[in-house]
């Protein structure tokens, strides 16, 4: 059901700083790493390891610029696949005495890339944990990416599982390996409600990735939330990702089951909107229930009020008439009651004593007594409706002296 996704990449920093090593060191330090980015050819690396060895030569007593020649060494290495060379390289300025912590922690976090690419995992979370442990700066996400996935490739989920999220949430960008790594851990560990939230990023970040939209269906099915499940298979997959338009509108669907119904009202009516979905009754539905549930009740009763007038159901006309009245617009009240009325066939005993006295109230509140006392009165033969439509017309009766 998941994939772990490893960022093998290979970093080398060089920062050559003028305070600590002379203007001259630091050009030609800066001229040979270029020539390494540029060789091509064994004549070319050979050339320039031989100016390596004689620079560090000259530079014993100097640990910056020791380690920064032993830094650019070990690119050369790796540049020429001797990997095992590299490593070395970088083990000797790693433990160059008078090292500053930045370098030093620069070589460390060069020589944990190189353990990881080889696959000795547990080196370079010894070298990792030993630079978040004396780093006094703000460590950079990447640290706690590297650091965590060599804890996975060993297997050890529990150990890793922090760093990889510290990774996700101090990063400034979303990074989709690693939310993708959170995700697996979380996944690995039965975890499943935090999974799920990674699911959720990696959706919202990267809509138009079926593989996440399928991950999310799957964790809901193990939590046995069946309806979500359905909800989000059903009416994203159905979209088929054809535009950012729809990804969007399948992105809406998925927030409305994660308790957000304002951004899948938003994501529905802009899709229906730009045509990029049909309307029907469940969509219009579902808008509906989206701004009821987000509170946006103009909004809702103008969803609402549509979804009457299209299918003229007495449901959706009552509690229309409902939402009506608690917004104290009394006559559009009446207007429906009436729509309602008119066709009282349909309606069962319960419903029309129902919309009876709701008519009566909003007659009243409108200002047509009489109206309002003779709607009162048709409710309170109807058993259902009786004992309120009674004590409105004795309240009616009171406040008229």
């Amino acid at each position: 059901m998941f994939k772990y996704y490893l960022v093998l990449s290979l970093l080398f920093f060089t920062v050559f700083t003028h305070a600590t090593i002379s203007p001259r060191t630091y050009n030609a330090l800066n001229d040979l790493q270029e020539a390494v980015s540029a060789a091509v050819t064994v004549e070319q690396y050979a050339e320039i390891e031989k100016d390596l060895i004689e620079l560090r030569a000259g530079l014993q007593g100097n640990a910056l610029g020791e380690a920064l020649t032993l830094q650019i060494i070990a690119q050369l290495n790796d540049a020429q696949g001797f990997n095992n060379k590299a490593i070395e390289a970088l083990k000797i300025a790693y433990a160059l005495k008078d090292l500053d912590a930045s370098t030093k922690g620069q070589i460390g976090t060069s020589l944990a890339y190189m353990y990881f690419s080889q696959g000795e995992f547990d080196n370079a979370i010894v070298i990792l944990q030993g630079h978040i442990a004396q780093q006094k700066k703000e460590i950079s996400p990447t640290i706690f990416a590297l650091l965590a996935m060599s804890y996975f490739s060993i297997d050890d989920f529990i150990q890793g599982l922090p760093y990889i999220e510290k990774a996700c949430e101090t990063a400034k960008t979303p990074n989709e390996s690693w939310l993708a790594n959170a995700f697996a851990a979380n996944y690995k560990l039965n975890n499943l409600e935090r999974a799920i939230y990674y699911t959720d990023l990696l959706i919202f970040n990267y809509p138009e990735k079926a593989d996440y939209w399928n991950q999310k269906t799957g964790l809901h099915q193990s939590l046995e939330n069946y309806n979500k499940a359905a909800l989000i298979s059903n009416l994203s997959h159905s979209q088929g990702y054809l535009t950012k338009q729809a990804q969007l509108f399948n992105l809406g669907i998925l927030m409305a089951s994660a308790g957000a119904p304002y951004e899948v009202a938003v994501s529905l009516e802009k899709a229906i909107n730009e045509s990029l979905i049909a309307r029907s009754e469940k969509i219009d539905r579902l808008l509906m229930q989206a701004w009821v549930q987000s509170k946006e009740m103009t909004n809702a009763r103008a969803s609402l009020k549509g979804l009457f007038q299209q299918y003229e159901k007495p449901k959706d006309g009552m509690l229309l008439v409902n939402y009506l009245m608690d917004a104290e617009l009394w006559l559009e009240s009446i207007v429906i009651s009436n729509k309602l009325l008119g066709a009282k066939k349909t309606l069962t005993d319960k419903q029309l004593g129902s919309v009876l006295l709701m008519r009566g109230v909003s007659l009243y509140r409108q200002g047509e007594t009489q109206e309002a006392m003779i709607s009162l009165g048709k409710a309170s033969g109807l058993k259902e409706s009786a004992s309120q439509a009674k004590s409105w017309m004795n309240y009616i009766k009171q406040m008229q002296g």
